[in-house]
């Protein structure tokens, strides 16, 4: 019987033998270039996953219903705004799928920041999706993947644009978490919206 395995990478990639041997003994893995490219394992097929996330979803389900064994790589975790979603909506009963937990960019930050988050609400603009601006601003503690359409910046000012007083408000972005090019700014919220940024980013 096939199966899929998606492994949540969190901010970088898994290092654990249990994930390796995943990965070594997998017929065929899909992933980001990116993804790939850390990848510590020789593997037998890559896939690469670009824009076509749903026909990779399809193409991977076809292939563990004729018995092979594959392997999902998500950035963060699959299961938030994620592949692992894709997968999960085009399951089929008889269909073996396995979950293996990643942290997301949000966790990532709270704990470089040092900040509780068990009240903070979580947002996102990366796909295209309409912009929350109001419950952004009315959250206590907010937190928001942004995209290309509304980089860190853009939400910052939407949200001021809605609501004026939050200019003083204590905040945060993140850009490109975890990664070389990584950039961290905090100041008032006023500030933050005149601070460029790329789509791979994150207000808090």
């Amino acid at each position: 019987v096939g199966r899929i395995d998606i492994v949540s990478c969190g901010t970088g990639f898994p290092s654990d033998t249990a994930i390796l041997a995943l990965l070594e003994g997998a017929d065929a893995v899909y992933g980001s270039r990116s993804l790939m490219a850390l990848c510590p394992v020789p593997v037998k097929s890559t896939r690469t996953i670009g824009s076509g996330v749903r026909k990779a979803a399809e193409e991977a389900f076809a292939l563990a219903r004729e018995g092979k064994r594959i392997v999902v790589l998500a950035s963060g975790d699959a299961l938030y705004h994620g592949l692992g979603g894709t997968l999960a909506a085009l399951r089929k009963p008889g269909d073996d799928l396995a979950y293996h937990p990643g942290i997301t960019a949000f966790q990532a930050l709270f704990c470089r920041l040092g900040l509780p988050w068990q009240d903070a609400r979580l947002f996102s603009a990366h796909s295209g999706e309409a912009l929350p601006a109001r419950a952004i601003a009315e959250a206590p503690l907010s937190v928001a993947y942004a995209g290309s359409r509304y980089p860190a910046h853009a939400i910052s000012q939407a949200v001021l644009k809605l609501h004026p007083a939050s200019a003083g408000r204590a905040a945060v972005i993140a850009e490109r978490l975890g990664s070389p090019e990584e950039r961290l700014f905090s100041g008032p919220l006023a500030d933050l919206a005149r601070t460029e940024c790329g789509p791979t980013s994150i207000l808090l």
